[in-house]
């Protein structure tokens, strides 16, 4: 058992033996990044709502082209999945959904998962650069 995989089977114990088998350490290194990146949380891409998409847009000051240019994923489609009026999921394709999310994170918003106040995102501090 290589080491990312001893790791991974200690903060998430719901990944069994079993799916390492089948998908091997690729899936083991990508979980592994998803939590650190996450603090530790396991955020489901599946449990951001485009009202948080639109959020985390305006919070950077993102037109949808802007959104376009930094995740790969067309300006209809972005359009067409804005025009849902919901708190649910983000609908469509799931790639297209990690897309969205990853640039935007990329860019420092952090979503903040439904905790009984209520899902959010926040725009994280940056870094002072030393002079």
């Amino acid at each position: 058992m290589d080491p990312a995989h001893r790791l991974l089977l200690g903060i998430a114990p719901p990944f069994t033996e079993k799916v390492f088998s089948a998908y091997g350490s690729c899936l083991a290194a990508y979980l592994l990044i998803f939590l650190i990146s996450h603090g530790g949380r396991a955020v489901s891409i599946l449990k951001i709502s485009i009202r948080q998409i639109k959020a985390a847009r305006s919070l950077l000051g993102w037109s949808q082209d802007d959104l376009a240019a930094h995740s790969g994923v067309s300006k209809p489609t972005i359009g067409r999945l804005e025009s849902y009026e919901t708190a649910d999921a983000i609908g469509g394709r799931r790639e297209t959904a990690e897309k969205l999310v990853a640039a935007l994170e990329s860019a420092g918003i952090q979503f903040i998962p439904e905790n009984g106040g209520g899902a959010g995102v926040r725009l994280a501090k940056r870094a002072k650069r030393s002079k």
